[in-house]
């Protein structure tokens, strides 16, 4: 494993269930220092930006008659629906995520959900499904990390990111949500007793000068 990238990645789709609904919206994170383990062919397909390189591309729906009301709400669509008219088809996305995940370990929060429909996408345009088989799910950190912690209101990834002080913006798109799943990602792994002590006295010290207010 400490030979395969890791891999942060976010998707938008259509609803929740990937035998019927699609991904609209894909985004992938690398840290610059995994450009070495980053297969050859697939560095070209990423942008470098600060520490880190990224793809992102909005992806053509093709079974909109199908799709949740919710979900293209959520994810923007319905707010702006011209966005996606020149976006790039599946098939032309398909090829992209292949290259890019095929060796990676992913990261994500609730990664299970983006990974199925990522499968799904690639079955569709006739690839094959061999993402990257280790993943790592932020979920399940923030579990190991954080369960219990005062001020902790649920382990959405927004309650997760406030409760450690990351910045929420653009909540529900997919490069924002990638970037605030490697911040999470970073904050957590490997986090020790005094990291977790530090998070609950640090609330104890908000709650004893800033009591609520009756």
């Amino acid at each position: 494993m400490n030979r395969r990238p890791e891999a942060f990645l976010d998707t938008e789709t259509t609803g929740l269930d990937p035998a019927i609904h699609e991904a609209i919206s894909v985004a992938i994170v690398f840290d610059r220092s995994s450009q070495w383990l980053i297969p050859p062919d697939a560095i070209c397909d990423l942008i470098l930006k600060d520490d880190y390189f990224y793809y992102h591309s909005l992806i053509r729906p093709e079974n909109l008659d199908v799709a949740e009301e919710q979900a293209l709400q959520i994810s923007g669509y319905r707010a702006n629906p011209d966005r996606w008219r020149l976006a790039p088809t599946r098939a032309e996305v398909a090829p992209v995520i292949e290259r890019l995940l095929r060796k990676a370990i992913l990261v994500g929060h609730n990664i299970a959900f983006d990974h199925a429909f990522l499968q799904t996408l690639l079955s569709r345009s006739g690839l094959p499904t061999r993402l990257g088989r280790h993943r790592v799910d932020t979920v399940t950190l923030a579990w190991e990390h954080l369960n219990g912690m005062p001020g902790l209101k649920s382990f959405r990834l927004s309650a997760v990111c406030d409760f450690l002080g990351i910045p929420l913006t653009d909540e529900h798109d997919a490069m924002a949500d990638t970037l605030r799943c490697r911040a999470v990602y970073q904050k957590l792994y490997r986090a020790t007793i005094l990291d977790r002590l530090r998070w609950r006295t640090r609330d104890f010290g908000r709650r004893l000068y800033h009591p609520p207010k009756d």
